[in-house]
């Protein structure tokens, strides 16, 4: 049974659920209260396997917060305020903005990481970098979640969660690549004499125990398997938002109260978004571009497909028509790019004057 105090903020946070879900799975302030939230003004792409997410399951986790429960990978994002949201657009939007954050602080953590010669992709359900890197003899299983820290997962074919505390498992960046590179090092040397003292200790329980017939031999307790390492995630080329979306939400500031009732309008094909007209900004970047919006800024991911192989601009809005950002090649090559879209015909000009130097 919920607490009484805790029932309250339930009925409280049930209120404003009430007109953002679609029904609820769980309606009882003692014992919760779940509900399914349907997506809509935009798509959510999963980062890895690119499913369109058509509904979000969330509860009420305290006054005028919830905590999403599934998909699995928006779990991971903090409890979302929703005091003065009215309709399912508006808390799609907060999700929206919430997941591309935390994609583009990874992305951030995943360059930096990257420096050092290690490769972190994205885990296929949780907004955690993973990967592994060879040093010598050791064999290191690494996680990164926090911008400067790298927690050790496993040394060689054995797991370290549930032996070793967490925080004696994370090391601390300096931005020095030959210094972390050496604590790195350290730092998996001395988890691996652990183990190996950890598997030289006998267990307490391992001890002969007496009872009422005598002396027995107490019946060893098995330790639990390892549990199996993760599935090998897809090569991603950049961890960045990949939220569809373009809805009122994110476009313009929110209704007033008395007018929220009124589910948002969705904005015609041809709407201005920031200065560039959405119609006029497909045509120059192609129908394969993903568009998503963060802190009122479009954000383009754009491949391209040339004699080369395959390129993506990884681009965000700057001014009204000006885009800067990342031009990324097949073999992972970086340029830099900045533009401004009123005087791009096609994206393939940008390409040329860039790689090869037209124009």
């Amino acid at each position: 049974m919920i607490p009484v105090p805790a029932q309250e903020a339930l009925r409280q946070v049930r209120e404003v659920m009430a007109p953002l879900v679609e029904r609820f799975l769980v309606d009882d302030p003692a014992q919760g209260v779940v509900g399914v939230v349907p997506v809509v003004g935009g798509v959510f792409l999963h980062p890895l396997t690119r499913e369109a997410v058509q509904a979000l399951t969330v509860y009420g986790a305290g006054p005028l917060l919830v905590k999403i429960h599934s998909p699995r990978i928006l779990a991971s994002l903090p409890l979302i305020p929703i005091a003065g949201l009215s309709h399912p657009a508006q808390l799609c939007g907060l999700v929206a903005r919430q997941l591309g954050g935390a994609l583009q602080e990874l992305g951030l953590i995943r360059d930096a990481v990257n420096a050092m010669g290690i490769p972190l992709d994205l885990e296929r359900d949780v907004l955690r970098l993973r990967g592994r890197v060879q040093m010598q003899t050791l064999v290191l299983g690494l996680s990164a979640r926090h911008p400067g820290e790298l927690t050790l997962t496993d040394v060689g074919d054995q797991a370290l969660a549930g032996r070793i505390p967490v925080a004696e498992r994370v090391l601390r960046l300096t931005g020095r690549v030959a210094t972390d590179l050496d604590e790195l090092m350290r730092l998996g040397l001395r988890l691996e004499e652990r183990l190996a003292a950890l598997a030289a200790s006998p267990p307490k329980d391992s001890q002969e125990s007496w009872g009422a017939a005598g002396p027995r031999a107490a019946v060893p307790i098995a330790a639990a398997p390892d549990p199996a390492p993760p599935p090998a995630p897809p090569a991603v080329e950049e961890v960045v938002e990949l939220v569809e979306t373009v809805t009122e939400a994110e476009a313009a500031p929110d209704p007033a109260p008395e007018a929220a009732a009124a589910p948002p309008a969705t904005p015609p094909d041809d709407s201005s978004a920031g200065g560039v007209k959405l119609s006029d900004l497909m045509d120059r970047i192609g129908g394969e571009a993903e568009i998503s919006a963060h802190g009122g800024r479009l954000r383009l991911v754009v491949p391209l497909k040339v004699m080369q192989g395959t390129y993506t601009f990884y681009l965000e809005q700057r001014g009204r028509t000006g885009f800067a950002g990342t031009l990324v090649s097949a073999k992972g090559a970086r340029h830099r790019v900045e533009f401004d879209m009123a005087t791009v015909l096609d994206i393939k000009d940008v390409f040329d004057k860039i790689v090869m130097g037209k124009g």
